[in-house]
């Protein structure tokens, strides 16, 4: 019985059947190609006379092996290695689809034309337009908005090249992955609908070291993303403000209201809405509501205790001094980053902020100043020491 991979072993395999992947691969190995006839070795003439054997009184030095000539040419090492290379990036690659998520991995797909490609996993999928006119935002189980097709259609791919424009839709049980050519993936769940929009004209934001290579917007329900991309590369809307991503993997979910909550894996992502901009490290998780700001960073793992207090110091906006007093003590060292975004309450920052730099001295490219009004730039510096 065939396999999914027996194009790889099977020289007979036509190339209309074969991925452009496989095709380069094959380009890559074929100076390495066994021509069927083992080389010739190289013949050593004896020495004309056999050494003289050593007396009693002589110590026997091992001689030196004579040089042998490689049965592989450098430059045939040199592609096995870059064919290697190429196999170990393909097995490495991380799924999207994390353990006990119950659902089939899909096969490795081969690059389109399109930096998107939607790969089905399981259940109702639509794929169409984005419906500007309402905002695309639709509850779970409404009816699909004109133009969205059911995906994969009867006898085709289950793979989908998509555009700017274009809009996914997952139904209940429903589950799809992005592929984003250069960028990582995005992994989408069930009742979740994303757009792709354009970078250079929907919005994203320019203040970080790559331009937007990819602006989406999650419109409900709940993606993964697995990003290796340079800060700022990948963004994505939701009805709360913008995320952008500075090289991680982060869960994002949209519930019915339009809250976002945002989780991060491993590195960080910053998130700004109504006016704040903050940054969310590995471990760490924030909320936000449409039209208002987000909530300071909190560890998932945080003390009860802290997160009162946080919550009470993003709803009035201060702290008095005993507030400020029990936040202190309720902070470990692993919550300098939450300390670090309170810098701005205007009589709890100037005391949270000598407690920070008895931790880590502030970086030389900002100032007291300009951290105690919690300006974006001197929040960020602090926080990659912090």
């Amino acid at each position: 019985m065939k396999t999914p991979d027996d194009s790889i072993w099977d020289p007979a395999t036509p190339p209309s059947e074969k991925t452009p992947d496989l095709v380069e691969l094959e380009a890559l190995l074929a100076p390495a190609r066994w021509s069927g006839e083992l080389p010739e070795l190289p013949h050593h003439a004896p020495a004309s006379a056999p050494p003289p054997r050593p007396t009693p009184t002589t110590t026997r030095r091992p001689s030196a092996r004579p040089s042998r000539t490689p049965l592989v040419s450098p430059a045939a090492w040199a592609c096995l290695a870059a064919a290697a290379a190429v196999i170990a990036v393909m097995v490495w690659w991380p799924s999207p689809l994390g353990p006990g998520s119950g659902a089939k991995k899909p096969q490795q797909l081969a690059r389109l034309g399109s930096p998107y490609t939607l790969q089905h996993v399981a259940g109702q999928l639509l794929v169409g337009p984005s419906d500007s006119s309402t905002g695309g935002t639709k509850p779970p189980g409404a009816p699909a908005s004109p133009g969205l097709q059911p995906w994969p259609a009867s006898g085709k791919s289950t793979a989908a090249s998509l555009a700017v424009g274009e809009r996914i839709t997952t139904g209940p049980g429903g589950r799809a992955v992005l592929h984003i050519d250069g960028l990582g993936t995005l992994e989408l769940e069930a009742d979740t609908a994303l757009a792709i929009l354009d970078p250079a004209v929907d919005g994203a934001s320019d203040d970080f070291d790559a331009p937007a290579a990819s602006l989406l917007s999650l419109e409900r329900g709940a993606v993964e993303a697995v990003i290796l991309a340079s800060p700022g590369a990948f963004q994505v809307f939701t009805p709360a403000g913008l995320s952008v991503d500075l090289g991680c993997i982060y869960r994002a979910e949209v519930t019915e209201s339009g809250t976002t909550r945002l989780s991060v894996s491993t590195g960080r992502v910053a998130f700004e809405g109504a006016g704040r901009r903050v940054f969310v490290p590995a471990g760490s998780a924030i909320e936000a509501e449409p039209g208002g700001a987000p909530s300071t960073p909190l560890r998932t793992d945080a003390s009860a205790r802290l997160r009162t207090l946080v919550a009470q110091a993003d709803r009035d906006g201060d702290l008095d001094p005993d507030a400020t007093a029990s936040l202190l003590n309720a902070a470990t060292p692993s919550d300098a980053i939450t300390l670090l975004h309170l810098l701005h309450l205007p009589s709890a920052g100037p005391e949270l902020f000598e407690h920070l730099r008895a931790l880590e001295p502030l970086p030389r490219d900002t100032t007291r100043e300009a951290a105690l009004a919690g300006d974006p730039a001197a929040i960020e510096s602090w926080s990659w020491r912090l």
